[in-house]
C-alpha cells in the first residue's frame, strides 16, 4: 500500500554487520596473501632511519589498540550516507595494500625478544600470528589513519581521539620493528588518498541523494 513506509534495517545494526565484514573479509585477504609469500624472499626497504630505532617492547600494547581505532569512528557515524562513504574508504584502504602486497613482496628483518614480561609475550604473538611479509604500505598505518579523517569528519574530537590513536599506532609498528620507516609515509598517503577518493569523488552525488532519506 502507498501509506505504508519500508522498513529498513536500523543503523546501529549496519554498524555491527560492517565491522564484523571488515575483520573477517579484510583480515581474511590479508592472512591469505601473508601465508602465500610463507617460504620466499621479499624487498628490504630498509633504510639508515631504521638503524636508529630501536625495539621496544613495551610499545606492543599501542600496536594493540589498532583493533579499537579503527571501529572507533563508526559509533560516531550518524546516517547511512556516512557510514557508506566510510566504508568505502576502508574498502579502498584494503583493496589497494592487498594488490601491492599480492604482486610486490616485502619482508621485515625481526630482532630478538628480550624478556619475560607479558609485554614480551604479547609481541611474540604478533611475531607468531604475524609472518614478516605485507610490509609496505603498513595497513596499521593506512586502516588507522583511514579511521582519523574518518572521524575527524564526524566530530572534532572523536577526530582529535583518533588522531592520537593513529600517531601512536604508527610509532608502535617502528619501535617493535614490524615495519620499515617508509612504510609508515605510506600508509598515511594511502589513507589520505582512500579518504578524499571516498568522500570527495566517488559517493559524493550518491551521499547526496542517500542523506535525504537518512
Amino acid at each position: 500500500m502507498s501509506g505504508k513506509t519500508k522498513k529498513r534495517f536500523p543503523l546501529w545494526a549496519i554498524k555491527v554487520l560492517s565491522i564484523i565484514v571488515m575483520f573477517v573479509v579484510f583480515g581474511g585477504g590479508y592472512i591469505a596473501i601473508n601465508n602465500m609469500h610463507e617460504g620466499l624472499k621479499g624487498a628490504t626497504l630498509k633504510t639508515i632511519i631504521d638503524d636508529t630505532i630501536p625495539l621496544i617492547r613495551h610499545w606492543v600494547w599501542f600496536y594493540y589498540l589498532y583493533f579499537i581505532a579503527i571501529v572507533f569512528p563508526i559509533f560516531f557515524i550518524k546516517t547511512r550516507s556516512e557510514l557508506w562513504r566510510g566504508l568505502a574508504a576502508f574498502t579502498i584502504t584494503a583493496v589497494v595494500s592487498l594488490a601491492v602486497y599480492a604482486f610486490w613482496r616485502t619482508e621485515i628483518i625481526r630482532p630478538k625478544i628480550i624478556g619475560d614480561d607479558i609485554s614480551a609475550y604479547l609481541l611474540k604473538l604478533v611475531y607468531e600470528g604475524d609472518k614478516p611479509y605485507n610490509c609496505f604500505p603498513s595497513q596499521h598505518v593506512a586502516y588507522s589513519w583511514t579511521a582519523m579523517f574518518i572521524a575527524f569528519k564526524q566530530n572534532k574530537w572523536a577526530g582529535i581521539i583518533a588522531l592520537v590513536m593513529a600517531i601512536l599506532i604508527s610509532l608502535s609498528t617502528l619501535f617493535i620493528k614490524q615495519h620499515w620507516f617508509v612504510d609508515v609515509p605510506a600508509g598515511i598517503m594511502l589513507a589520505l588518498g582512500s579518504y578524499l577518493l571516498a568522500y570527495k569523488c566517488l559517493l559524493k552525488k550518491p551521499a547526496y541523494r542517500l542523506e535525504k532519506n537518512d
